[in-house]
C-alpha cells in the first residue's frame, strides 16, 4: 500500500488530467501548457488512470480538472481525484489542488511561450493531510509547424515534513494529419522518494472544443522498486465552453 500512497500523493500535485492541455497548446502530456484557457472560457477535463503489476496489486484513479479564464492571460483551475487500491480495497479522495496560471507572453504565440502556475494541494485526507504549495515555470518551443517541445520545472514545499521537492518534465509533441497529435514525455521528481515517469501518448481534436486522449505510462518509484517500471494506461476527454459573442 505504501507504493500506492507515494504514486497517488506526488502525482496528484500535478494533476493526472493535464493530458488534455493540448486543446489550447497543442502539447499533450502531463506537462502543463503555457497558455491560459482564454477569457471567460470554461474547460472541463476528465481522466481515468489504471496501474497494475499484473500479480500483486492494482490501482485506479479518476480525476477532474476544471479551468476558467479570468482574462486572456490569467486563469484559475481546480484539480481533484478519487482512487481505489486493490488488496485493502481502500477508496481514497485526493486534493483539491487549486491553481492560478499566468501567461507572460501572447496567448496565441506560435514559436515560444512562457507561463507560471502557482498552486496549493490540500492533500489526501487519509494521508496526514499532505499539504503541498508549488510554483511551476513552463517553457514551450515550436521547432517547426509540427514539432514542439514543452519543459516544466515545478518546485514544491511539503508543509508537514517542511521539505522541498522538484519536478522536471520534458515533453516532445508531433502533429499528424486530421487533428491527431502524438508525444513522448519523461519526468522526474527529485526528493527522498525519487519518481521517474515515462509516457507515450496520443490525442485527437474531434471538434474545435472537444478532444479525446490516451496514454501509456511507465512509472518507477526509486525508493521502493529502483529497477522496475510499473505499467499503466490513462484515458480522458476535454470539453471547452466558449461564450457566445
Amino acid at each position: 500500500m505504501y507504493r500506492i500512497i507515494v504514486l497517488f500523493c506526488l502525482s496528484s500535485s500535478l494533476g493526472f488530467t493535464q493530458t488534455a492541455e493540448s486543446i489550447r497548446s497543442g502539447r499533450p502530456g502531463n506537462a502543463s501548457g503555457a497558455y491560459s484557457v482564454g477569457k471567460n472560457v470554461f474547460q472541463l477535463e476528465n481522466g481515468l488512470l489504471g496501474y497494475s503489476d499484473f500479480s500483486t496489486w492494482s490501482f485506479a484513479n479518476y480525476s477532474l480538472y476544471l479551468r476558467y479564464g479570468i482574462s486572456e492571460k490569467w486563469e484559475v483551475n481546480l484539480t481533484t481525484d478519487l482512487s481505489f487500491a486493490s488488496g485493502d480495497n481502500q477508496l481514497a479522495y485526493g486534493g483539491p489542488n487549486v491553481g492560478l496560471k499566468y501567461n507572460w507572453l501572447d496567448n496565441h504565440a506560435d514559436r515560444f511561450s512562457f507561463g507560471t502556475v502557482l498552486s496549493h494541494n490540500f492533500g489526501s485526507f487519509w494521508n496526514d493531510n499532505l499539504n503541498v504549495t508549488s510554483i511551476n515555470n513552463i517553457f514551450m518551443f515550436s521547432l517547426t509547424d509540427k514539432f514542439g517541445v514543452n519543459l516544466n520545472n515545478q518546485v514544491e514545499f511539503l508543509a508537514e515534513s517542511k521539505t522541498f521537492g522538484s519536478w522536471v518534465i520534458l515533453n516532445f509533441g508531433y502533429s499528424l494529419p486530421k487533428n491527431n497529435t502524438i508525444y513522448i514525455e519523461g519526468s522526474h521528481y527529485f526528493s527522498t522518494s525519487d519518481i521517474t515517469f515515462l509516457r507515450l501518448g496520443w490525442c485527437k481534436l474531434l471538434t474545435n472544443d472537444f478532444q479525446i486522449d490516451a496514454t501509456i505510462r511507465f512509472d518507477q518509484v526509486n525508493s521502493i522498486a529502483p529497477n522496475r517500471f510499473d505499467p499503466g494506461i490513462s484515458l480522458g476527454f476535454s470539453k471547452r465552453f466558449v461564450p457566445k459573442k
